[in-house]
């Protein structure tokens, strides 16, 4: 069957780059691709990555241009150009033809202003309405061309479109202008978001509080199917979760970060002429992370959020050890939401150093087996190793536990095991945390 295929943000992404680049270095004809999803899916999201890419490997020709054309709301002439007529000299005959006044935005109308390699981003192409605007830009597509405007080399077409079921304006691609596409749908999975989320820097809060607590419905609220072409929308739906709407939350979070840092640690802002504003006010915040995500979703995040708020996560990463101790007070986790916040941190580190260090932490405040369990899966061999000396040298009964369930070569552990098992109980008991 000719279904297109589901495609993650990424794989869409290295799809057109790969392709490009094959373009540019090895004269590979350029198919343009085009990605359909739904509101909120991150189709934005991947023309980011697509030029972020494409800097990474171009960035010492010069930077990567940019032009989107909104098809579903721009006109034809904008597309076009503005027609005015002139005089054509045909064998002594003089013949009045029109011509166009194209956008100076246009790549390549005015060539000093024209990066060398650029995206010509064509959005919202199910949305077409205007049958003139339908031909420009099949004409472009097809051919590369349209009227008097002629796509400069070094720049590629790239689309992007909205799903029938959002409810938005939607008319079908012909299949003339579907046969010279390579067409893919987002495939809008948690554990895609959240590589995603990894990559660029996504708050840790946002990424543990969906990593441990939100399936794959929960975390993604919208409901095309309650969209009403009429003038009602349904109330459960009129504030919902995207991934766009998760980026945002992002922001917010960063910006109170920086706002804090700014002003020494106070969640107060002073104004000046002398008002001052509680950034971190119980309504306030609450209602920003409602505003994105709907109020029962944003209330559980805002809950979790300030579960997490206040532990100085990068104290514990820093912290230096000696024979199964900090050498300086750490904070101590208070909930389970602090727990996974800092798994997530370490997990989702640069520094390799740091799930070490937070597992030497976890053994310290008798965590649950299954978060250490979990940071090991990402640990290198060598730092395995390191892990499992520092486990004999400080008789670290959980780090031993799980190693011998991960089911590796321990001659050298399992010789203190017997001696570890008989203080487990007691030491459990004496545990400063109860899990």
């Amino acid at each position: 069957m000719g279904l297109a295929p589901e495609a993650t943000i990424e794989e869409f992404v290295n799809i057109t780059v790969s392709s490009i680049v094959a373009s540019l270095s090895y004269q590979v004809p350029y198919t343009p691709t085009y990605l359909e999803g739904s509101s909120g899916a991150g189709k934005s999201t991947s023309i980011n990555d697509i030029m972020k890419g494409l800097q990474a490997i171009y960035g010492h020709i010069g930077e990567i241009g940019y032009f989107q054309f909104k098809a579903g709301t721009q006109t034809a002439q904008e597309l076009w150009g503005v027609p005015f007529p002139v005089d054509i000299n045909d064998n002594g005959n003089i013949v009045k033809v029109s011509k166009y006044l194209k956008n100076e935005e246009f790549p390549g109308v005015i060539p000093s202003k024209t990066q060398k390699i650029g995206i010509f981003h064509i959005d919202e192409l199910t949305s077409m309405v205007d049958d003139q605007i339908k031909s420009a830009v099949t004409e472009l597509i097809l051919e590369g061309k349209m009227a008097d405007y002629t796509l400069p080399p070094g720049w590629f077409i790239v689309c992007t479109g909205n799903e029938k079921k959002d409810g938005n304006v939607y008319n079908k691609l012909l299949f003339p202008m579907r046969n010279r596409l390579r067409i893919m749908k987002i495939m809008s999975t948690k554990e895609g978001w959240l590589d995603w989320a990894k990559r660029n820097n996504i708050d840790q809060t946002i990424y543990s509080f969906i990593a441990n607590t939100l399936s794959q419905d929960e975390y993604l609220t919208f409901n095309p199917d309650l969209e009403d072409d009429g003038d009602d929308v349904d109330p459960n739906n009129y504030v919902a979760a995207t991934q766009r709407s998760w980026a945002k939350v992002d922001y917010i979070i960063k910006n109170v970060n920086i706002m804090m840092e700014k002003y020494g640690g106070s969640s107060s802002i002073k104004i000046p002429g002398g008002a001052d504003i509680d950034i971190l006010g119980v309504r306030e915040l609450a209602i920003n992370f409602q505003s994105l995500l709907g109020k029962d979703l944003g209330t559980k995040f805002y809950d979790y959020y300030m579960a997490t708020f206040g532990l100085d996560v990068n104290k514990i990463i820093n912290a230096e050890w000696e024979n199964g101790n900090p050498k300086e007070k750490l904070d101590t986790i208070q909930n389970r939401n602090q727990l996974d916040y800092l798994v997530a941190q370490a997990k989702n580190s640069n520094n390799i150093l740091t799930p070490t260090k937070v597992i030497f932490y976890l053994d310290y405040i008798k965590a649950p087996e299954s978060y250490i369990t979990t940071l090991q899966s990402s640990l290198t061999k060598e730092q395995q190793d390191a892990l499992k000396n520092y486990a004999i040298d400080t008789n670290s009964l959980n780090i031993v536990n799980t190693i011998v369930k991960k089911g590796e070569n321990l001659d050298k552990i399992s010789s203190i095991m017997e001696e570890m098992v008989a203080l487990a109980d007691e030491e459990n008991k004496n545990a400063s945390i109860k899990w």
